[in-house]
């Protein structure tokens, strides 16, 4: 993972060219659009909503009292008010439609929505369309603004996730049900409406995530770091960031370590040094063990690796390959077959070896995951090669060998990297989320594409489970005709690649929210089918016993 916070924190901030603006988002807009806000759950994201007062207890102890839930209420709408306009004449007429108003009438907006829905209900259709058209616009861009506003008023006060964030939850509801009731009609909102309404989604998603790990025992480390005008996230991301940004310089352009640098030996040293200043800062928050903590600390392991081998490069003065990012440059050294049948089975496995490490490489270096399109296509690209792998290790039960065995430790450390940046996403997109700042476009946009990554690796992992349902349930159904040997071979290739998919799903920190209970339902149920068929496959080969 090495570097992995630099390309997707600090250069992805820096490179705007390859920022996901807001209106883009529309791509692929399910993961963020309610299609059916009035009969689903609110808010569709990565998040665990408060269902029981047990769950809510992981909150801050304030939410149980109420004259503090109302303080933060009133400081909330406190706020709010402080940011409003103030009019010289209250009952003047505005030219802005946005700010229509009608003279010697107090009429507020909702007021004004009810009444146009009224007039369509009577018929009379050309007024209702210019006052519809205005006051939905008012009411998306005054909701985004004060939704944004929100967002910052609750890492002051976290109480509000329970006390405000239903309320404007269901105020959304409303106005989201009364667009799309237009929208099937044919009304189409002016470009920068449409945009507000979609980063009203975006930023509903941060309010769940917020929410969702403090559910999780996170509320204590989304705070401000001690004696810093900086969170303690934003502080250890940026240590993290630094560090890794450091130890990139001990490598070539190949990935490998750089042994031939006249100061290599030294700056090994320095960062030898550096990485247990490092361990020991992170040190508290890791002893908490929560999700945070647990990201942190697996990224931790993989640079004292790093180090482990780039001291090992110095003693011998060679080059190693490191875990797991220049691991897959370079094979491992196996001794010569020693007979015909040998050589065969290790041709194939270091052509295996070659596909697989090939479809790691392609583009790896180029486009460094700037774009996040592309690195949904390599991580998509690797994890196509990994399942073929799979396939053809268990179909073949290759004996064991030293080839054989490169290519399952590449296997695993290509799911380790994968899953450490799918992480890493899960951990960047928290900052964004739980910070003190109002959410600009940038901020904005970063979370959506941080968002869509680990959306798109619950529908891949989903994906692959009802492949395996379906596969398993196929060979359960077919066992006579496929013939008991071959149903066994593939009762033995969907069986590995179930571990395979079961051992993603146990390293990935998303597994904890509430959007994955569908996903280890599944993997529950094809573990219990491929169960059940192998006590089938046993009994068969015993009866012919």
């Amino acid at each position: 993972m090495r570097g992995f916070f630099s390309k997707y924190f600090q250069q992805a901030l820096l490179a705007s060219a390859v920022v996901v603006a807001v209106k883009g988002i529309q791509a692929d807009s399910t993961t963020l659009k309610m299609l059916d806000i009035v009969d689903s759950e609110p808010f569709d994201s990565i998040a665990v909503s408060p269902s029981n007062s047990e769950e809510l207890s992981l909150f801050d102890s304030s939410f149980s009292e109420s004259d503090k839930e109302r303080e933060a209420s009133i400081q909330f709408h406190g706020l709010l008010e402080s940011l409003e306009p103030e009019y010289e004449n209250e009952e003047a007429i505005y030219s802005d439609p946005f700010y229509y108003r009608e003279t010697n009438e107090e009429m507020n907006d909702a007021q004004k929505f009810d009444d146009a829905m009224s007039l369509e209900r009577l018929g009379i259709t050309s007024p209702f369309t210019i006052l519809q058209e205005s006051l939905i616009a008012k009411q998306i861009g005054d909701f985004f603004e004060k939704l944004k506003i929100f967002k910052s008023a609750v890492f002051w006060t976290p109480s509000l996730l329970t006390t405000e964030l239903p309320m404007m939850e269901n105020e959304f509801s409303t106005v989201a049900s009364a667009l799309y009731d237009m929208e099937s009609r044919g009304f189409d909102l002016p470009t920068e409406v449409a945009e507000q309404f979609d980063g009203c989604f975006i930023v509903f998603a941060m309010l769940d995530l917020n929410r969702g790990m403090r559910l999780l025992g996170c509320g204590d480390q989304l705070g401000f770091a001690p004696n810093m005008l900086k969170t303690i996230l934003k502080d250890l991301v940026e240590r993290m960031e630094i560090f890794v940004v450091a130890l990139s310089g001990c490598y070539d352009g190949t990935d490998q370590p750089n042994t031939s640098a006249d100061n290599f030996a030294a700056v090994v040293a320095n960062l030898t040094i550096g990485f247990e200043a490092l361990q020991e800062h992170f040190r508290g928050f890791i002893s908490q063990g929560t999700v945070l903590s647990e990201i942190f600390l697996a990224e931790l392991k993989a640079i004292e690796t790093e180090i482990e081998i780039l001291n090992s490069s110095v003693q011998t003065n060679q080059t190693l390959s490191t875990t797991p990012n220049a691991a897959v440059v370079g094979f491992t050294q196996c001794p010569e077959p020693e007979n015909k049948e040998a050589k065969q089975t290790a041709m194939e496995l270091r052509e295996l070896e070659t596909r697989i490490r090939n479809a790691h490489s392609l583009g790896y270096h180029n486009h460094d995951f700037f774009n996040f399109e592309i690195f949904h296509q390599w991580r998509d690209g690797v994890n196509t090669i990994c399942e073929d792998a799979i396939s053809q290790l268990a179909r073949n039960n290759y004996p064991h060998s030293c080839e054989k065995q490169s290519v399952l430790e590449l296997l695993d450390e290509l799911s380790t990297e994968i899953t450490g940046k799918v992480n890493s996403v899960l951990l960047l997109a928290t900052e964004l989320s739980t910070n003190e700042y109002v959410p600009d476009d940038l901020a904005l946009s970063l979370f959506a594409a941080f968002h869509e990554i680990l959306r798109n690796d619950i529908r891949q992992v989903d994906l692959l489970l009802n492949l395996s349902l379906r596969n398993l349930n196929k060979i359960k159904t077919s066992v006579s005709k496929l013939g008991f040997e071959e149903a066994r071979i593939q009762t033995l290739v969907q069986k590995e690649l179930l571990e395979h998919t079961t051992r993603h799903i146990r390293d990935l920190q998303w597994a904890h929210f509430a959007d994955a209970e569908g996903t280890k339902i599944m993997e529950m149920n094809a573990h219990i089918l491929l169960g059940n068929l192998e006590r089938l496959l046993l009994k068969i080969e015993l009866e012919k016993k």
